[in-house]
């Protein structure tokens, strides 16, 4: 399991206690990721937030956006406005196959890539993670329930948020980003896109 890998690596290193900021309460992956820190020995503390960032959109617009603060938000869109006015930027919103197979390819290199500059191990790089991805994303683009954003800079992979959509909300379950691209803050612009 990616987690006890990178609970082992952390305590390798050296690490004795692990601080859990900005969760929910009701986070079953956090009191899973607590309980396995114990266990394996480290101090473990929390700050808890019900205020962790959460967008609400209403015909099209965005209506409300909890957790975030106003200046970041404002420092983003200039970001994304200087980075539209300078470079070639495209938004990606409804790849087709080839598409989403390069996208989750660079993703996971960037992401190993980001992980091993930190000593820490990714969990893209488990096989069986990325088969079991492959195949959720597979089924969710053909059930129509997958939304794959995606920003290319100069032709370049920058950025990627793996979603899916369920009823009348849509799922942020992963991001990637490109280390080559980090000043721009690719994540943040394109979830403003998004």
């Amino acid at each position: 399991d990616g987690m006890m890998r990178s609970l082992r690596e952390l305590r390798l290193k050296g690490a004795t206690s692990i601080s859990l900021k900005g969760i929910l309460r009701q986070s079953t992956t956090v009191s899973v990721l607590k309980l396995a820190a114990i266990d394996a020995g480290f101090k473990v503390s929390e700050i808890r937030d019900e205020q962790l960032p959460y967008i609400q959109i209403r015909h099209g617009e965005v209506f409300e956006w909890l957790g975030a603060n106003p200046l970041m938000i404002s420092e983003y869109k200039h970001k994304a406005e200087r980075l539209i006015a300078a470079r070639r930027v495209e938004f990606i919103t409804n790849p087709d196959r080839t598409m989403i197979l390069r996208v989750l390819a660079e993703a996971r290199n960037a992401q190993i890539i980001r992980w091993r500059r930190s000593g820490l191990r990714s969990n893209w790089e488990d096989e069986i993670r990325n088969r079991f991805i492959h195949n959720l994303v597979e089924r969710a683009s053909e059930s129509g329930c997958l939304r794959l954003f995606t920003l290319l800079i100069d032709g370049e992979f920058a950025a990627m948020r793996l979603c899916f959509v369920g009823g009348k909300s849509i799922y942020d379950w992963a991001t990637a980003f490109s280390e080559k691209f980090k000043r721009h803050s690719p994540g943040a612009v394109l979830l403003l896109l998004a």
